[in-house]
């Protein structure tokens, strides 16, 4: 079990691997300014400790501190289905158990795809920056299973 420090430089990892990637295979991806790569940097690495928000953990005393912010800001702006998500990713978050939900590949993977794709639904214009991060956010969560847990847990067999 890795401290939240080496998950941070395994999101960073993460990204880097995936930055040198997308610039041999993603046509124009070397237009982005250096703020947004640094914006992705820090999105891998957030992904990176995200999988420990389950538990007493730094991820937690963000989400904490970012739901304090967000929850009085919905309900000014009178934003009640913003509410309704975030009580309810709350709510779910407390109920889970450490190593669950939040520790399961697929779960990285659908999480931000599906925040994605409602955020892209909102935002047109974007759709290729916030695909870029929720790729960013899944590879770093992916490194923290990887520092967890290995790498040979993506390859076995499951038993029947």
């Amino acid at each position: 079990m890795s401290t939240y420090r080496f998950h941070i430089l395994g999101g960073a990892a993460a990204f880097g691997l995936l930055h040198l990637g997308a610039q041999h295979i993603v046509p124009g991806y070397l237009s982005h300014s250096w703020t947004v790569l640094a914006g992705f940097l820090a999105i891998a690495m957030l992904g990176s400790i995200f999988p420990d928000i389950d538990v007493k953990s730094n991820m937690q005393k963000i989400f904490i501190a970012t739901m304090v912010i967000a929850l009085p800001l919905a309900y000014a702006m009178q934003k009640y289905y913003v509410l309704a998500a975030l009580i309810a990713i709350s709510i779910g978050l407390v109920i889970i158990r450490h190593r669950g939900l939040t520790h399961r590949a697929w779960f990285l993977i659908a999480f931000p795809l599906l925040f994605g794709c409602y955020l892209s639904h909102r935002y047109p214009a974007d759709t290729e920056l916030i695909y870029s991060a929720c790729l960013f956010f899944s590879a770093g969560g992916l490194s923290h299973l990887v520092m967890d847990f290995g790498i040979s847990r993506f390859f076995r067999k499951k038993r029947p």
